[in-house]
């Protein structure tokens, strides 16, 4: 009988969510990570993030395997994660040993774009607010999410909303890549508002924005 649950992710979990991210986000992973150096990269990724707002990162389990995750930030500050558990001195000696190659094309995304590499305007005002920052799930050998993978994000991103709601929080966002789209009717059935922000991505909102925000709607 399979046993199925949700539970906290750790840095425990690292190396199946590099997996994970890397078999969901190929198109990202080459954009972003580049090409030898790109798995030390996406661990210290994850790792940034799981630091961000550690009670805010969820796995899904199947048969003692994690299929899923998700990240869903409340209050978070990038620069005490950036400080936290002695990550900055492990980027530093990642760089320094050549374990990222020479990132010139991150560091330019960086500066543009901060650490959501994203310059849009929208984006950048929403920052601070709780927001759906990955959802990944596992595909089938087959390479093609399955339906019941499908649900998996679902029962992810309902599970996350409920457990903040429990919080008080009332307003979530997330950015959906262009590759992607097919999945925005998910995020709608879910109650997520879509509009269409800068290069081919979308904005999708979930609650009350807030009066400074409420142009987005």
């Amino acid at each position: 009988m399979e046993k199925e649950f949700i539970r906290q992710a750790t840095s425990r979990d690292i190396d199946v969510l590099t997996n994970i991210y890397m078999e969901c986000f190929p198109e990202r992973v080459n954009e972003i990570f580049g090409g030898a150096h790109r798995r030390v990269f996406i661990q210290d990724y994850l790792l940034f993030y799981l630091a961000w707002d550690p009670a805010s990162n969820w796995v899904y389990v199947k048969d003692g395997v994690v299929v899923g995750f998700i990240m869903v930030p409340r209050h978070y500050s990038p620069w005490k994660a950036m400080l936290s558990r002695a990550q900055l001195l492990r980027w530093f000696g990642h760089f320094l040993m050549g374990k990222y190659g020479f990132p010139i094309h991150i560091l330019k995304m960086f500066f543009s774009g901060g650490f959501m590499f994203s310059s849009d305007p929208t984006v950048k005002r929403l920052q601070g607010k709780p927001y759906i920052h990955l959802i990944a799930v596992r595909a089938t050998a087959g390479g093609e999410l399955s339906r019941g993978l499908l649900g998996v994000g679902r029962q992810l991103t309902r599970w996350a909303i409920a457990e903040h709601r429990r919080k008080g929080i009332s307003f979530w966002w997330g950015v959906v890549q262009p590759s992607a789209s097919r999945f925005l009717p998910i995020w709608q059935r879910l109650g997520f508002k879509i509009c269409p922000i800068s290069n081919g991505a979308s904005l999708g909102w979930m609650g009350d924005p807030g009066d400074d925000l409420r142009h987005i709607e």
